[in-house]
């Protein structure tokens, strides 16, 4: 009976690994050790090749969208525009329907 959440639990760590490889690979920073890792990690399972083509596929979509130039001026104004968020440094340790009493309501519109 617990047998799905653990091929979901076993998919996101699949999907969370094949991050992890394209970040590094994109970053420029991979080492020697990575890579050899991501070799034998992809000759694992199949599943481990399916989850790194696809997030390279989507790396190859999106990397083509930041070549136009429209969206990265777009990109450009969005991050100058973004204001940091902050948020209060303790927080007090309660419950959550306590927690989310404290907390400022919004003003309907």
């Amino acid at each position: 009976m617990n047998e799905p959440k653990r091929s979901t639990s076993s998919a996101k760590q699949t999907e969370r690994r094949a991050q992890w490889f394209v970040m590094r690979l994109y970053s420029g920073d991979m080492t020697a050790a990575e890579e050899s890792g991501l070799h034998r990690w992809l000759a694992e399972d199949s599943s481990h090749r399916d989850a790194y083509e696809h997030l390279l596929q989507l790396r190859d979509l999106s990397g083509d969208l930041a070549i136009d130039a429209d969206i990265a001026a777009l990109t450009r104004s969005a991050l100058r525009a973004r204001t940091p968020r902050r948020f209060p440094m303790q927080v007090p340790m309660q419950g959550p329907r306590r927690l989310r009493a404290s907390l400022p309501q919004a003003s309907p519109p």
